[in-house]
């Protein structure tokens, strides 16, 4: 959602384009070019000859879309799938940052993630110009129904990303109970 308001703040979209809109046109494309797809499991689909091919596809068409955007789990098969096939390691040429982390003010996590990734790889400490994130400002919520489906949509993909990630990342992006 967030991608959205920014996109949309630079008037890098239609004006008359919502949220809803833009899932809908990304989802379309997403089932045009075949990553998604009704005919066969994700399980036995995800990693496939036939979705390495529908994703190609659809990220020659633009990687602008709110979904295909965040399809981790896929995107991080193929690269996990090019490093080892060069005889490189996913645990120890990777470094994965949950971007959620650096939100966490209390414990100055923006400078301990960047700390971090400069250990990762192995550069000398260094000075954080910034040591807050980014935190986007909404001009209304999403709508339910559409956060309501894109969960849905998301969960197994999420849940992969889980898998290949490890347990440290159970439930990261699982649906919180919403505060009344």
């Amino acid at each position: 959602y967030s991608h959205y308001q920014m996109t949309a703040g630079r008037s890098l979209l239609t004006d008359d384009m919502t949220f809803e809109d833009w899932v809908e046109r990304d989802m379309a494309r997403l089932r045009q070019t075949g990553v998604i797809q009704n005919h066969t499991s994700l399980a036995d689909y995800a990693g496939s000859f036939n979705e390495t091919i529908a994703w190609k596809k659809y990220v020659r068409w633009g990687a602008d879309g709110p979904v295909g955007r965040g399809l981790y789990a896929i995107q991080l098969r193929h690269w996990f799938k090019a490093y080892e096939e060069h005889g490189k390691s996913r645990t120890e040429d990777f470094h994965i940052i949950l971007s959620e982390r650096m939100r966490n003010k209390k414990e100055n996590q923006t400078r301990v993630v960047f700390e971090e990734t400069l250990k990762f790889l192995k550069l000398p400490p260094a000075p954080l110009k910034r040591d807050t994130a980014h935190e986007a400002t909404y001009t209304e919520p999403m709508k339910p129904g559409t956060r309501a489906m894109l969960e849905e949509f998301f969960a197994p993909y999420n849940q992969e990303v889980y898998d290949l990630l490890g347990e440290e990342w159970q439930g990261v992006w699982d649906p919180k109970p919403q505060q009344q």
